[in-house]
């Protein structure tokens, strides 16, 4: 999200501080909470010592992240001080944000005093309003966390010292790495790096207790909740001090100074505390509120990898103890040591298979090798450009590779030089020798001179050629494949002549797809057209059987919150899988997203079985672990897995391991070990279903003798192909055979159903095949499916719908009100005119036609102002406000009707405005081809009345 690119820029901008004219103005900060309920702190600041005529002041966040309120600046003397306000728009990714800068115009030599208030706790929605699911900062009454990006305002000039105050509410204390010299905080990092230490900190206050402990040189404080048991804090406390005394002795090298972990619940509405990844001082782990009730001890896996991985920045990104290479070209080592030594410290504590996360890394890297943009939902071999990237360049400015391609393949190449070190030395040396010989030197650091030092020059030398083409790296890693080595659908030779045939008609992977809106030019897909194509192959084959892998509830990347309507639609799309008489469902990553209550609560009186062995509550499985189902003559036996996703960072599986923190995950591999013998003995054929990579399927499953066939949802797994034509890249891995078990994948099941037919005889299945059945606007809704569908939205919803206001992100959409088109064609006839003749004008006929006037979720892009109090009123199809009408592309017009000089409009829509609605989900929308045809002329008459 767009707060993380922020940071790492505004800190590299920082530095920079040391370089401007000797400081002279000291800084007294006195921060109290004023409303806790209201998420506000009201802030008093003195500049003393200004000696400027002129201070521009700011704080080092955007607006669209903490609001500030009522700045006022005066003398120690009471004189009130000239203000100018002034925007400054940044491009962050693909965002254009704002930060206000005040100028203050002041006398010199006089202490300045200044008062603000500012406000945080604001959802961030940084992708045209979708759901982050994760707020800049939080306060309530009984904890807060806010980064000093929020808190303190700081002037545009150097500064010698700062001092800061917190008036608290009874019983609440604050968590900062700072001595306390007679109730004043004073952070004594020294004055080149003063600016960017208030920036970056962060601090945590309320109930809060905490323990220290001296861990080598360091001041090592650990806060946790007050109102948790004392075994979870106990075990909190251990494991924070066992963390940081790993890092410590990573390095080599001592940390100095204090440090501080913060360990506080998470909000009352669910959301991620985002904050600063500031180190030098200070790490934070969130907690999951199950925590205090059930005594287990979170934070999760991927939330200390998180943690370990900041602690690191302490030693090798910020001062006053940071590494600094003498080449830019090297700045990928630090990427690389955070996500490969975070995974070893992890594994040494105990908290997570290091194997797995190593293979993990192994995984991820052959899609970013290439410098490949296409992206694809089916798998098909991509040629890679030459020369391959050279990792050296991946912090250049000229290299187009970005943040998450450089988090791929940095820690993957520090593993290969770390087994490299070890292999040639005979495990006398790591490449951690070499960390801690570059960390005693901290200046001027030289990765292959480095390792010449601590290894040899022409070992060090070696490495050259596949730093520069990660091409020879990847060939000495084993990580390409040979194109003859790709699966097929061929198993094995068979002596007998006659073969039964079995067939298994299957989907996964839909999310809960309904059916399309009715707005893309492919509107292929849909449950009603599923249940006619079932019914047909059926009417074929009267022994097929309908299965689906998994990642069947609904979900949508708007939605990081269950909300009634898509609680609603799982339930609908249950009832259509009931329907079309499914004989089988597996769990996979979205049936556990929302928690298992809803899961357990959705499936408990369907039908058809849903299958998962691996995954217990209470120590019993959450669903059935197998079943068999009869085939014709052939008794198959299903056995449920489902792998545990793996990530460092992603926010849909950091969501999605604190909300499972109930859950026991059991290994896979050793659950199917324990089932097979039962399995074999009563079926003919097993299968294994769910979410399973294709790594841990070529890796260890297929190796199972008595395991058949494998048909899986997680099909991701990046292949470098080497053949007659160059390096390829296939994004997806290839259904087919391995090691003689049959392995098939889900695609795109939105569009179409797979038939999977195979013939097999007494020793198992010789030969397999998939033939895709897709769900064409050929193919004619299934009358029984569709009548679900439109009852569902005519009736249910249309009485409980909630619509979400639109463009919630642009303040302009919170200042005025709607009037609607008529107004507006007083004054702008012309353009109302040709508005007439747009798709606009006409865009609640889509939804009538398609049934759909009553979706929230279709009707708020379909009318204008849907959600707002002063927009279109849900239900109401004749409402004044049905269409796309002006106010959706230039803001609410009520104050620009009363004042058309000083009511601001939006002149010219953006893009990302555009695109809150003509997303990639619900639109073909090109910004080239779509924007000239709503483009409005102006003519010399409305101008003037402008």
């Amino acid at each position: 999200m767009v707060y993380r690119y922020f940071g790492i820029g505004l800190c590299i901008l920082l530095v920079g501080c040391g370089t401007l004219d000797p400081p002279s103005a000291s800084l007294f900060y006195t921060i109290r909470v004023e409303d806790a309920a209201n998420q506000t702190f009201a802030v008093e600041l003195i500049i003393r010592e200004a000696r400027q005529r002129e201070i521009s002041i700011r704080l080092h966040t955007f607006d669209e992240f903490t609001e500030v309120e009522a700045f006022q600046a005066s003398h120690s003397t009471g004189q009130t001080l000239n203000i100018d306000l002034e925007e400054e728009k940044r491009r962050v990714v693909s965002h254009k944000m704002t930060t206000t800068i005040r100028t203050i115009y002041a006398l010199e030599k006089e202490d300045i005093k200044i008062l603000y208030r500012v406000r945080v706790g604001k959802e961030i929605h940084a992708n045209h309003g979708v759901q982050s699911f994760q707020t800049y900062g939080y306060m309530n009454d009984r904890f807060g966390l806010v980064s000093g990006r929020s808190l303190f305002m700081l002037p545009d000039m150097p500064i010698v010292s700062a001092h800061i105050r917190f008036k608290l509410p009874d019983s609440w204390q604050v968590a900062v790495p700072w001595e306390n010299h007679q109730g004043w905080f004073k952070p004594e990092i020294g004055v080149s790096a003063l600016k960017e230490e208030l920036v970056n900190t962060n601090i945590a206050l309320g109930l809060l207790e905490h323990e220290t402990k001296k861990v080598s040189d360091t001041e090592v404080s650990v806060y946790v909740f007050r109102p948790w048991e004392r075994a979870a804090k106990d075990s909190l406390y251990q494991r924070a001090f066992a963390t940081y005394e790993s890092v410590t002795n990573l390095f080599g090298g001592d940390g100095g100074g204090k440090y501080v972990f913060s360990f506080v619940p998470k909000t009352n509405d669910d959301l991620f505390i985002a904050n600063s990844h500031w180190s030098s001082s200070q790490g934070f782990v969130l907690r999951h509120p199950n925590f205090v009730n059930e005594g287990i001890p979170p934070p999760g896996a991927q939330r200390w990898l998180t943690c370990i991985e900041k602690l690191m920045d302490r030693w090798i990104k910020y001062p006053p103890y940071r590494m600094t290479f003498r080449s830019q070209d090297d700045y990928w080592v630090t990427t690389g040591i955070q996500k490969y030594f975070a995974i070893k410290i992890g594994g040494q504590l105990g908290f997570l298979n290091e194997q797995n996360y190593l293979a993990h890394i192994k995984k991820r890297f052959p899609g970013v090798i290439g410098e490949v943009t296409v992206h694809s939902q089916i798998s098909k071999p991509l040629p890679l450009s030459p020369p391959l990237l050279d990792v050296r360049q991946l912090y250049t400015s000229h290299s187009n590779v970005r943040r998450g391609k450089r988090e791929a393949i940095a820690p993957f190449v520090l593993n290969f030089l770390d087994d490299k070190i070890q292999n040639h030395t005979f495990g006398k040396k790591t490449f951690i020798d070499v960390l801690r010989y570059q960390y005693q030197k901290r200046e001027n650091l030289d990765l292959f001179a480095d390792i010449g030092q601590v290894v040899n020059d022409q070992f060090a030398q070696s490495l050259k050629p596949m730093l520069q083409d990660l091409g020879k790296l990847a060939r000495e890693a084993n990580v390409i494949t040979e194109e003859s080595k790709l699966p097929s659908f061929y198993v094995r030779q068979t002596d007998v002549t006659q073969l039964d045939t079995l067939r298994f008609l299957f989907t996964g992977n839909t999310k809960g797809f309904l059916e399309h809106c009715g707005c893309k030019v492919n509107q292929n897909g849909g449950v009603a057209r599923r249940a006619t194509v079932i019914e047909r192959v059926r009417s074929q084959f009267h022994d097929v059987l309908l299965l689906d892998t998994g990642n069947f509830t609904a979900y949508t990347k708007s939605h990081y919150r269950l909300t009634p309507l898509m609680k609603g639609e799982f339930k609908l799309y249950l009832d259509a899988m009931e329907a079309m008489d499914y004989d089988l469902a597996a769990v996979s990553f979205y049936e556990l997203f929302y928690g298992e209550d809803l899961f357990l609560e959705q499936i408990a009186s369907r039908k058809f079985p849903v299958v998962c062995a691996n995954v217990l509550k209470d120590g019993k499985p959450i669903s059935r672990p197998h079943v068999s189902i009869k085939a014709g003559k052939y008794r198959i036996g299903f056995l449920g897995i489902f792998e545990f996703p793996l990530s460092q960072g992603d926010r849909r599986e950091l969501t999605f391991e604190e909300r499972t923190s109930g859950l026991v995950f059991l290994d896979p591999v050793a659950t199917i070990r324990k089932y097979l013998p039962e399995l074999s003995q009563d079926n003919d054929l097993i299968v294994i279903i769910g979410a399973i990579s294709p790594q841990l399927i070529q890796e260890e499953i297929v190796k199972f003798e008595s395991v058949d066939m494998i048909i899986s949802t997680e099909k991701h797994l990046n292949n470098l192909v080497e053949s007659s034509d160059g390096m390829k890249l296939i994004l997806n891995d290839l259904s087919g055979t391995k090691d003689e078990t049959l392995v098939v994948y889900d695609i795109n099941s939105l569009y179409a159903i797979d038939l999977v037919e195979i013939t097999v005889d007494q020793d198992g299945i010789v030969q397999g095949w998939v033939t895709k059945k897709t769900l064409g606007e050929d193919v004619e809704d299934h009358e029984m499916v569709r009548s679900l569908i439109d009852n569902f939205y005519t009736e249910t919803v249309a009485m409980t719908a909630d619509v979400k206001p639109l463009m919630q992100w642009h303040k302009y959409f919170q200042e005025s009100g709607f009037v609607g088109a008529d107004a507006c064609k007083t004054c702008h006839p012309s353009q109302h005119e040709q508005w007439k003749t747009t798709e606009h004008a006409t865009a609640f006929n889509t939804l009538l036609d398609a049934k759909r006037q009553y979706q929230p979720d279709c009707v708020k892009c379909h009318v204008t102002g849907a959600g707002h109090q002063s927009g279109y009123q849900f239900g109401n199809v004749r409402h004044p406000l049905i269409n796309v009408q002006c106010e959706m592309c230039h803001g609410p017009g009520s104050q620009h009707v009363t004042n058309p000089i000083a009511g601001k409009m939006i002149r010219t829509p953006s893009r990302q405005l555009c695109t809150t609605c003509h997303d990639q989900e619900h639109s073909d929308f090109v910004m080239e081809e779509y924007y000239p045809k709503v483009q409005h002329s102006i003519d010399l008459t409305e101008k003037a009345m402008r």
